[in-house]
């Protein structure tokens, strides 16, 4: 299961458990964010890491050239991300 944010999968992973579904075993489940709760979760969860900085830092000069410019322009941008393999995926 791959889940929009890591709120969302941790929510997933406690009802998954109230119906006595194993975290991996039953059902993996990835996250996107890596918020600090994803690693301390049980089990940790597997999520894709994104420069939130970078993003936010882009997408501010985007902006602040667009006003010096006087004239908004479509503009298309590409970050990467970093899959962060923990518990929740991993099969033993």
């Amino acid at each position: 299961m791959f889940a929009d944010n890591d709120v969302i999968a941790i929510g997933a992973i406690k009802a998954l458990k109230e119906y006595k579904y194993g975290i991996p075993k039953d059902v993996c489940i990835i996250g996107f964010d890596d918020i600090r709760f994803a690693a301390v979760n049980s089990p940790s969860l597997s999520t894709m890491r994104v420069p939130k900085y970078l993003i936010g830092y882009l997408a501010v000069k985007i902006l602040n050239d667009a006003l010096q410019n006087n004239a908004l322009q479509n503009c298309k941008m590409q970050v990467y991300g970093e899959l962060i393999i923990r518990r929740s995926t991993l099969l033993e």
